[in-house]
């Protein structure tokens, strides 16, 4: 590997990816990409899959067609989770490279669905992913990702749609005998050589699972695919959304309530986070907060609001002042819609030091009846 690789972990690990895409070469004339993005991809699989790789649909809804694509490339303009403009049978590889953490649980049954449908009999699924048995105690997380799926649920969920699992192996170990290891790897090679070798044989101690699995005759079973999924989502989607972190004062618990303190004369944000995608609905933001003083001022205590883009869009705002907060928990509401899917979703209070504040922690999101 090129030492340059080691110095950026995107690259190291797209570096890793490469190498496993191109233990395929030569197995597949016609290949499907669920999801895509510029020529610069087009060009990597074709250097990874080699000469026989006669015919490359790109299948891809929400990224602009690149203005050049090489010869055998093809682009199409549909979700992944409804190839209709792809014939029954066609494809002999399906690829989703860092594909299903960014699907919601009906885009990811309809995928697996799809992937049965466009492949012919004994074509091959290819996937890669995070490992959520280690992107959770490694607090790593990525605002677009709505599921991440151990190796177990993978596996489970791939034979319900059809598939035949044939290698689940990992990239990257980040665990050894229960602890977890730096995601980032060090520059001698022994470490990070050994590391490599031995994620390909341990795919649940490792930061990614890489999974090939072969079409069988045998129709997906969508009525099971789906609970599951859903039950996936429900357990996972909670984790998410308590990712909380804070800029200004301090942590405190209080039995089951876990909440965030400031000082009289202490500024900055209390709670923010979770940093992750919503769909579209309408929601309620709901800030639970005391404070230790008595209603006095009318100057502004803290604010309230909800914003996407690491802050830099607010979406909706609402400012507290002093003499409205009271001594024991009260509920303040902040409201909002999102029409289409936004990422990076965050809730925050920001305290102005005016009067000491709580606030709970996570802050609690409900869905609406639209």
């Amino acid at each position: 590997m090129d030492p340059t690789k080691l110095a950026n972990f995107n690259d190291f690990l797209h570096e890793l990816r490469t190498n496993e895409l191109a233990t395929l070469r030569g197995r597949a004339a016609i290949l499907l990409s669920a999801g895509c993005s510029g020529t610069w991809y087009f060009d990597w699989v074709r250097q990874c899959i080699g000469p026989s790789l006669r015919t490359h649909i790109g299948v891809e809804a929400y990224s602009r067609k690149p203005d050049s694509l090489p010869p055998e490339a093809h682009w199409i303009d549909n979700p992944i989770q409804d190839m209709h403009d792809v014939s029954d049978g066609h494809a002999d590889l399906v690829f989703a490279g860092q594909t299903v953490e960014h699907l919601w649980p009906a885009e990811f049954v309809g995928f697996l669905r799809e992937a049965h449908r466009v492949l012919r009999p004994g074509g091959l699924l290819v996937l890669d992913s995070p490992n959520r048995e280690l992107t959770l105690p490694m607090s790593w997380y990525h605002p677009e990702h709505t599921m991440e799926f151990t190796v177990p649920e993978i596996r489970e969920l791939v034979g319900l749609a059809g598939f035949q699992v044939t290698s689940l192996r990992g990239v990257w170990l980040c665990r050894e005998r229960g602890s977890i290891m730096r995601l980032d790897p060090l520059p001698e090679p022994p470490e990070w050589e050994g590391r490599v070798d031995a994620a390909r044989l341990r795919a649940e101690d490792s930061f990614v699972w890489w999974l090939e699995a072969s079409r069988e005759d045998r129709a997906p079973d969508i009525e099971e695919l789906q609970r599951r999924v859903e039950e996936v989502y429900a357990r996972t989607r909670p984790q998410d959304l308590a990712r909380v972190f804070h800029g200004a004062g301090s942590s405190a618990v209080d039995g089951a309530v876990r909440y965030q303190e400031s000082r009289s004369g202490e500024q900055g944000y209390l709670a923010y986070g979770p940093y992750a995608p919503f769909p579209p609905g309408v929601y309620v933001a709901n800030f639970y907060i005391r404070t230790n003083a008595p209603r006095t001022s009318s100057l502004p205590a803290c604010t309230m609001d909800i914003a996407e883009q690491c802050g830099e869009h607010v979406i909706a705002s609402y400012q507290l002042k002093c003499s409205e907060v009271g001594q024991s928990w009260e509920r303040w509401r902040v409201g909002f819609r999102f029409t289409t899917v936004r990422f990076g979703v965050e809730f925050r209070l920001f305290a102005t030091g005016a009067m000491p504040l709580s606030v709970k922690v996570p802050i609690e999101v409900t869905e609406q009846p639209q």
